[in-house]
């Protein structure tokens, strides 16, 4: 195909990231009962923010995830398993709004026995005595498997009450020599707003749910909203969405095609308040296109550290790949996270439908959605993918072009999991929250209001939601 455009690329993609080795597939939403009356509630029930339509969306995500997980949960035990989603897809609910009926079908005794707790506010239900002390059963909820502790037992003053199934990590690939010129997110938005090269060498993606991961542990800790930070997050993040237009629209100005049909801002707020699914690592945009040389994304598999070598091997520069950090810290996304509610009439059952979900048999079946947190799982992944890794392209005429590389060596195996084990940061982002972060962002980047105006507006409707 040779050097073109990423924008161009990317539209003639037929399938990212083929395993030449192996393939794995998600079925669809049938999997576990669909909403019930009171009359007809299952043995157990689980509950799940935000739904995803993955036939529409086209990609893994955490109800599609659950609901498999919630048949082969019935299959084993010989329950029922009714699987409740807040926020149904295109049903235009708010996470408010969810929220506030969770908590009173909670105090009514209709609520759910286990909760998928992705961008809910774990700490304070924590805190609330609205979830199930789990410390006792964790020899019942950990089997014999190796798991990546440092993951697990991660989510700081809540790490008693739940507990992830898989994560991802944002990461920063690219040009050594660039890599080199910062540290910290905030140091690259500096670097960009100065730099008018720095600025055409990152991705057409914003990266924006990455830096999000990155900078959210801080913006709210322990209940507590850091407004310097949340102005920080603002700030940064419409740089990187204004160089991302930028390169958009350059891409397209050389291609000879009119622009107009991207919206970085759009796009990348989508992204942000998106918490169903996993935003995976945009493969092949450094070799691909002359001009990026730093791609933002997240590692949520396996198959996304063999292809972020393979970005290594086909790069014509030294490239390498690092935590996308906002602080010293080391930030990671738990998903799939899984808590027991204090008022569940089945609280075995419950805790036993967690232990399944973190078995390595059923780990196995969340790769694509976040790497497994059972290291168990994560080591048969390695050996699985033997034939190596393929990203295969079609042309206009009907042509394809394939790029591919050779398994993981046990260095490079090596280098990932000391990747993994660096993760110290539970980034936990509340739904609400990053709702209202999301409309400052709109406003603030549409020239609406200044950065003042509008991280003021988002500091007072999350300091209320955070008060309640």
């Amino acid at each position: 195909m040779g050097k073109e455009s990423f924008a161009r690329a990317t539209r003639r993609m037929l399938s990212v990231a083929l395993a030449l080795g192996l393939a794995l597939t998600f079925p669809g939403c049938a999997a576990g009962k669909s909403d019930s009356s009171p009359e007809e509630r299952a043995d157990l029930v689980v509950y799940l923010l935000e739904g995803r339509d993955t036939a529409t969306q086209g990609i893994a995500n955490v109800e599609s995830s659950l609901r498999q997980l919630a048949a082969t949960f019935e299959d084993a035990e010989g329950l029922s398993v009714e699987v409740r989603v807040g926020i149904p897809a295109d049903s235009g609910v708010t996470a408010d709004d969810a929220q506030r009926a969770l908590n009173a079908s909670l105090l009514a005794g209709d609520g759910p026995d286990v909760i998928v707790l992705d961008g809910l506010p774990l700490d304070r239900m924590a805190q609330q005595g609205m979830l199930l002390n789990l410390a006792d059963a964790r020899d019942l909820l950990l089997g014999s498997d190796s798991f990546y502790e440092n993951i697990l037992f991660g989510l700081g003053d809540a790490s008693d009450y739940a507990v992830p199934t898989s994560f991802s990590l944002p990461v920063i690939e690219g040009s050594e020599n660039l890599l080199d010129r910062f540290t910290t997110a905030s140091d690259l938005v500096e670097l960009v707003a100065v730099d008018p090269s720095a600025a055409e060498a990152l991705g057409v993606d914003s990266g924006l749910s990455d830096l999000l991961a990155a900078s959210y542990p801080a913006i709210v800790s322990h209940g507590t909203l850091d407004r310097r930070a949340l102005s920080a997050f603002l700030e940064n993040a419409d740089t990187l969405l204004k160089a991302a237009q930028a390169n958009y629209d350059r891409c397209q100005i050389a291609l000879g095609e009119g622009g107009g049909d991207y919206d970085a801002v759009e796009y990348g707020i989508d992204a942000l308040t998106t918490t169903a699914s996993s935003a995976s690592f945009s493969t092949c945009a450094l070799f691909l296109d002359d001009a990026t040389k730093l791609q933002i994304g997240s590692v949520d598999s396996w198959e996304v550290f063999g292809h972020l070598y393979l970005n290594q091997e086909e790069t014509p520069y030294p490239c390498q790949f690092r935590p996308f950090r906002e602080t010293n810290a080391t930030a990671f996304t738990p998903l799939g996270i899984l808590g027991v509610s204090a008022t569940s009439e089945h609280p075995e059952e419950s805790k036993r439908f967690i232990a399944h979900a973190l078995a390595a048999e059923a780990q196995k079946n969340v790769q694509g959605i976040g790497i497994p947190v059972n290291e168990t799982a994560c080591d048969e992944f390695t050996r699985l993918w033997d034939g190596g890794y393929s990203i295969l392209f079609a042309e206009e005429d009907g042509t394809t072009t394939e790029y591919r590389r050779d398994p993981l060596s046990p260095s490079e195996i090596e280098h990932c999991k000391e990747l993994i084990a660096s993760a110290d940061t539970a980034s936990l982002p509340d739904r609400v929250v990053v709702e209202a972060m999301a409309d400052a962002l709109r406003d603030y980047s549409g020239g609406n209001a200044s950065l003042e105006e509008t991280a003021d507006a988002a500091a007072q409707k999350i300091d209320l939601y955070l008060k309640q």
